[in-house]
């Protein structure tokens, strides 16, 4: 009987062992999940204060320029077809004319 009790008991303390070491690790990723969410919630809350700058910002600008967003978004896309269109146009003439040189 002797060895099979020091057995149990060997049993018993490597059981009781795993356990603390269960614990430990449970109590570890509480704690780390607990700071991923802390960090979580900040990050919301910068983004959320990143997202009225933005818009305060957009604003501000639209007030300034005395037209909204989509406004100067329709201007700054016509700005840029018209040099879009001079370029094209020079770039046909430049090569019209090389086209008149090398023909002669």
């Amino acid at each position: 009987m002797n060895d099979a009790e020091k057995r149990i008991r060997d049993k018993e303390s490597k059981v009781s062992s795993e356990l603390a070491t269960n614990k430990q690790l449970t109590q570890k990723l509480e704690a780390q999940l607990k700071e991923i969410d802390e960090k979580r919630e900040a990050l919301l809350k910068q983004k959320n204060e990143v997202d009225k700058m933005h818009a305060s910002q957009v604003k501000q600008l639209e007030v300034i320029s005395s037209m909204s967003a989509e406004d100067a978004k329709k201007q700054l896309v016509e700005s840029l077809k018209d040099t879009a269109r001079t370029e094209a146009m020079s770039i046909v003439q430049s090569t019209i004319e090389e086209a008149k040189l090398t023909a002669t």
